[in-house]
């Protein structure tokens, strides 16, 4: 729900449900869900241009996320766009290095595909992000351009989001009508 909401841009409803999953996480005693969750309010965060928030709960995910999953890797991204948003570039750089070698270096666990699609489209994507919050848009553009080469057609919603961050609306609004038909 809180994913859904905060596509919706009612920012207030995916706060709600992100709280209530957490709450739920820790209830059921499950670091994964816990990881997941801490990873989720560290982009609400930084879908709010709070850069101290984001890496708050980013430095969090990590800690609870286990070993043979992506979670640290995603997690590892909110730190990035968390420097990013403070304008410490150098920082955030370092952060995505990291999160491209954790990538490299992480042997998914069987039983846990959980983030198994989050790959190098998805590290660029969200590098490109970074970069636009930096103000250096032609790299940006660049980044955008290579997750959107390596993007896999059956992610139209992830599709429509790089589009409309690289600035081409229409086609991500093309995009997004796709993944609601999808959806439904």
């Amino acid at each position: 729900m809180a994913w859904l909401r905060q596509d919706q841009a009612d920012h207030h409803a995916a706060w709600y449900w992100s709280d209530r999953a957490l709450e739920w996480s820790h209830l059921a005693g499950d670091p994964t869900l816990t990881s997941i969750v801490l990873a989720r309010k560290s982009q609400l965060a930084g879908d709010a241009a709070d850069g101290p928030t984001a890496l708050d709960f980013a430095f969090a995910a990590i800690d609870q996320a286990p070993a043979g999953t992506r979670l640290p890797v995603i997690a590892q991204l909110g730190i990035a766009h968390g420097h990013a948003l403070a304008g410490e570039r150098d920082d955030s750089a370092r952060a995505y290095d990291t999160a491209r070698q954790l990538l490299d270096s992480t042997d998914l666990h069987p039983d846990s595909a959980w983030g198994a699609w989050r790959d190098n489209a998805y590290v660029d994507a969200q590098e490109a992000r970074s970069l636009s919050a930096l103000d250096r848009h032609p790299l940006a553009i660049e980044a955008f351009g290579r997750a959107l080469e390596s993007l896999p057609e059956e992610y139209p919603r992830d599709r429509g989001v790089y589009l409309a961050r690289a600035g081409e609306p229409e086609h991500a609004a093309n995009l997004g009508v796709e993944a609601l038909q999808a959806g439904r």
